[in-house]
């Protein structure tokens, strides 16, 4: 998991909108370039008390069997 960007301003209203995430196993976040997916998450994820997996696709990750297959290995 990526460490907080200097100068990050929590957007409290949008870190509960995952706290009740907390109890699900995965969750999936999308949006534009630039919108603070990364941070949002972070500010998230660093309030939770349980293991964690922090995996972020890219171009090459087109293939359903690389994304299950990093699932499958940090279970």
């Amino acid at each position: 998991m990526p460490d907080l960007p200097a100068g990050h301003v929590r957007r409290q209203r949008l870190t509960d909108l995952l706290t009740p995430a907390a109890g699900v196993r995965l969750v999936s976040l999308t949006a534009g370039a630039g919108w603070g997916k990364t941070s949002c998450l972070v500010a998230a994820a660093a309030g939770l008390k349980r293991r964690l997996l922090w995996y972020t696709l890219d171009a090459d990750d087109r293939h359903p069997e690389v994304f299950l297959a990093h699932l499958a290995h940090a279970q």
